[in-house]
């Protein structure tokens, strides 16, 4: 039977939400849980699909991107004076981030 992870429960949430998380049960028959990437259809994360996610898709009312946020972040990282192999590190950090 699967356990919670009572040491890393209480390094995150505080005592009383603890207690209540304990009490869900867990099941031995799901499998395990992993990351999924939702930019594309595989569920690997590449530049490609970060990049069309933080552009968001472009509505029909005035063509500005639907995610302004992550279109910003996108624009500040790559303006950064860094090594193209962490532009795209810190990019995954903050999609993976966001999506959990």
């Amino acid at each position: 039977m699967k356990r919670w992870n009572k040491n890393m429960l209480e390094t995150i949430f505080l005592p009383h939400e603890v207690e209540t998380i304990k009490e869900i049960l867990l099941s031995s028959n799901l499998p395990v849980d992993k990351i999924m990437w939702t930019g594309n259809e595989s569920g690997v994360f590449t530049m490609r699909s970060a990049y069309k996610e933080a552009m968001g898709s472009k509505n029909k009312e005035g063509g500005k991107s639907s995610n302004g946020d992550a279109a910003r972040l996108w624009k500040a990282i790559w303006i950064m004076k860094l090594p193209n192999k962490l532009h795209g590190r810190l990019l995954k950090r903050y999609f993976l981030q966001i999506l959990t």
